[in-house]
Formats: structure tokens, sequence, C-alpha cells
């Protein structure tokens, strides 16, 4: 899967003129590389893992080996699952950091996992000294709108007031 992705993906695409990356940019890109690749995903066992692995492997084409992906393995630790650090020249010669929670809505699930999401990632935010992250809700609920039509990338605030890019797919 990774060489596919990284066929089609330029990480230069991916840069601002500041030259740090561009999360709007990725995030955008990978809600459309979703809506294009999600449904293999769909109705597969490890339903959590699946969009984890297809949004990873899409950030692994982006950073390349202008940077590294960090997957937290804290499980039940309240840790963010995605942490980009890419070397970048300003901000004292401190990496750039992205941070990206993800959260699967399972059918189990009576409430959206965005709310617990949103918390988690002011901790881990709050932890880095960030101002903004991402979180991505992959909706594995039965009889929901097809990929194309549920997946959207929008802008919102962590209970705290921090900017969030949430992405549902």
């Amino acid at each position: 899967m990774q060489d596919k992705v990284a066929a089609t993906l330029r990480p230069e695409d991916f840069v601002a003129a500041d030259g740090r990356i561009d999360i709007t940019k990725v995030i955008d890109g990978f809600a459309d590389y979703w809506v294009e690749h999600g449904e293999m995903v769909e109705g597969k066992d490890y339903r959590e893992a699946w969009p984890h692995l297809l949004l990873f492997t899409y950030l692994q084409a982006v950073v390349n080996s202008h940077g590294s992906l960090i997957r937290e393995y804290a499980a039940g630790r309240q840790r963010a699952d995605i942490v980009i650090r890419r070397p970048y020249p300003g901000d004292g010669g401190r990496p750039q950091r992205e941070v990206i929670e993800v959260k699967v809505w399972h059918p189990r699930d009576k409430v959206d996992p965005a709310v617990d999401g949103l918390v988690q990632l002011d901790r881990y935010l709050d932890r880095l000294g960030l101002d903004n992250g991402v979180l991505a809700v992959f909706d594995a609920r039965s009889g929901i709108p097809p990929i194309p039509q549920r997946t959207s990338v929008t802008r919102t605030t962590s209970p705290v007031d921090r900017a969030v890019t949430l992405l549902r797919g």
C-alpha cells in the first residue's frame, strides 16, 4: 500500500511558504484520499486499526524522508495517536509538531466519540505546548451514508478554545 500511496503524493505539495508542513492541505488531501479508497476498510475486522493504517500510510508518504511520524502505543493512557515531527529552521530550531487524534465511532457507542476526542486532544496539546491539533473520527456504524457523503473537514474549537481541524470519514 505504501508504494501506491507514495507514487501519487509529492511531499513538496504539502509544504507552506515558510517551510512548515501545511497540515490543512494534508488533512484536506487525506479526506479526498479517504473518499477514493476508504471503502476498502469497510466491513473488515479490526475496524479501528484500518482507518489508522490508511491515515498513517498516507501521512508517511507526505512526510517521506523530511520528518518522522510517531505512533503512540500508550493505549488507555490518553496519548495522541499520531505526532508528525519535521525539522523546521524557524522557532529556534525546534521541530514542527502536529498532533492527530484518531477515534472510531463504533456501533456500541451512544455518544459521538468527538466529544471525548476533543478533551483528550486538549490534554495532549497542553503537554506539548501546542495551540492546535487534528481530530479524525471514522464512522463504523451500520446504516450510515456512504463514505463520499459523510466525509468532511471542518474547523472547530476544543473545550479550552484551541483550534481543531475535525475530519469525519
